[in-house]
């Protein structure tokens, strides 16, 4: 497998850094005395949005939305116009200017530095900026209170340096962690995730990790269940040093409510997630290397509609359950009669088949349940996921065709065994978090790796294993096609 981080980006920003030494390194502080770690974390709590004001910021006497109740980061927060390290942004016109430390302070040949953190205050608060000239809209006033003005304060004098806290992150490592089934039914995958992600690491680390930075793994088990899993990587968010960076390959697939609130607040990433999720999420933290089932579904049905006739009925058959009815029972319609119905035996199944006849059948089923479906007088045209219900049968009886989604190339699903597979995928999740790593660059915030990650596209840890992540596109492999019979050829989408 390909380890080695895009050393392109490595050398571009070895080359930014150098002659930004008073930003790489870390600054002695401007104003005061040295703050201690609470109140530089609250500090980037506040700025980053993961942090509530104390009272909702105004602009033009309109107060703005302030708060992380939804689970998501406040809408008002210094990063979004300033940048996560405080570098300055032009967008739509409008031009936020640096405020780092350094930025702050620097004199230009109009206008005279911040002298003070008082200064500094009175503009984020009463809007009244460098020369005493009021700021420019969109810039809100903040009425902070004393503890935030002391963390706020504090953070501004280390944002954009290493000493900014990032959680998981000094000078010389990058904290990751990993939540495996390494007890349970799961415990051998979990068992060679793990063996796979400790060997790529380490031999990253003996190349001299990235950017000089070591990468060490935390290893925990999740159980044999997904409520365990959440518990234990849950557990991870508890504040102070040993919170990781990110949680990297790990097996739980649908994080339940109460982690995904977690992660939000907290901003931590679950990356190159090596379980496979029923739906989609909305989420940022939250990327995988397998689309969703609910994904793999509608792209299944659509290929259905175009090699089997589109605009025809079609029915949806999955296991019974809250979980699965939620995610398939609003389908896209596409012009389509789409119906889904749970069929826990034979019996229900049949019913289903007579009530809602359809010209093409997607069904989320297996063991001797498919088999049957199989066996009995099926609709012309079945599709399948290969990893929900395992591959198609060589041959098959009847006239029709069975089309089988594959969650990534056909090749590496192909692969010596189950225990290879994993290999693989562990492998792929390494270097996925090693490349996003690279490209986010020496100075490390989550923001800024966030970034990056959605900005792999077609990157290839082995040569024909593509993933993309995108803003709006969270799994990194293709959907592929296989078809049965006298149909064989397959493509992806």
């Amino acid at each position: 497998m390909n380890r080695n981080p895009s050393s392109l980006w490595a050398v571009a920003v070895a080359l930014a850094c150098a002659p930004m030494a008073v930003l790489c390194a870390s600054p002695a502080t401007a104003w005061g005395t040295e703050p201690d770690e609470a109140l530089l974390r609250e500090g980037r709590q506040l700025y980053q949005g993961l942090r509530p004001f104390e009272a909702a910021p105004q602009l033009a006497g309109v107060a703005l939305p302030n708060g992380t109740a939804t689970g998501t980061t406040a809408s008002t927060a210094c990063h979004q116009c300033h940048g996560p390290r405080g570098e300055g942004q032009r967008e739509g016109g409008v031009v936020a200017p640096a405020i780092h430390w350094q930025a702050l302070r620097q004199a230009s040949a109009r206008q005279a530095g911040y002298g003070s953190g008082t200064e500094v205050l009175q503009a984020i608060t009463a809007g009244i900026g460098r020369n005493a000239q009021p700021l420019q809209p969109p810039m809100p006033q903040f009425a902070l209170g004393a503890r935030e003005q002391q963390a706020l304060l504090a953070y501004l004098q280390v944002l954009g340096t290493e000493a900014d806290p990032v959680p998981g992150v000094s000078p010389s490592q990058v904290q990751v962690a990993t939540v495996l089934p390494l007890t349970g039914p799961q415990a051998a995958a979990g068992q060679r995730v793990r063996d796979t992600l400790q060997a790529h690491f380490a031999a990253t680390n003996a190349r001299g990790g990235i950017f000089g930075r070591r990468i060490e793994l935390q290893v925990l088990d999740g159980g044999p269940d997904a409520a365990g899993a959440s518990r234990a990587t849950l557990a991870l968010l508890g504040e102070g040093a040993q919170q990781p960076f990110a949680v990297v390959g790990s097996l739980l697939a649908d994080p339940d409510e109460h982690l995904r609130s977690a992660l939000a607040a907290q901003d931590l990433a679950l990356v190159a997630t090596l379980g496979m999720p029923l739906a989609d999420s909305p989420l940022p933290q939250l990327t995988y290397l397998l689309p969703s089932v609910s994904g793999q579904v509608q792209l299944l049905a659509a290929e259905l509609a175009r090699q089997c006739g589109a605009g025809r009925p079609m029915l949806v058959l999955h296991p019974p359950g809250a979980a699965w009815a939620q995610t398939l029972g609003h389908l896209p319609q596409d012009g389509r009669t789409v119906h889904a119905q749970a069929v826990a035996n034979a019996d229900e199944m049949a019913a289903a088949l007579r009530a809602w006849p359809a010209h093409a059948l997607v069904a989320t089923l297996g063991g001797p349940l498919l088999a049957q479906l199989r066996a009995a007088a099926r609709p012309q045209c079945l599709g399948t996921l290969a990893a929900v219900s395992g591959p198609a049968p060589a041959t098959q009886a009847g006239a029709g065709i069975e089309v089988v989604a594959l969650p990534m190339p056909a090749w590496a699903t192909g692969a010596a065994g189950a225990d290879s597979l994993w290999a693989v995928l562990a492998d792929a999740a390494a270097s996925v978090f090693e490349e996003a790593l690279a490209r986010s660059g020496r100075p490390l915030d989550r923001r800024r790796f966030q970034q990056a990650l959605h900005s792999l596209h077609r990157f290839e840890p082995a040569p024909g294993l593509a993933l993309t992540f995108t803003p709006s596109r969270r799994h990194g492999f293709d959907v592929t096609y296989l078809w049965t019979e006298n149909h064989h050829a397959a493509h992806a989408h």
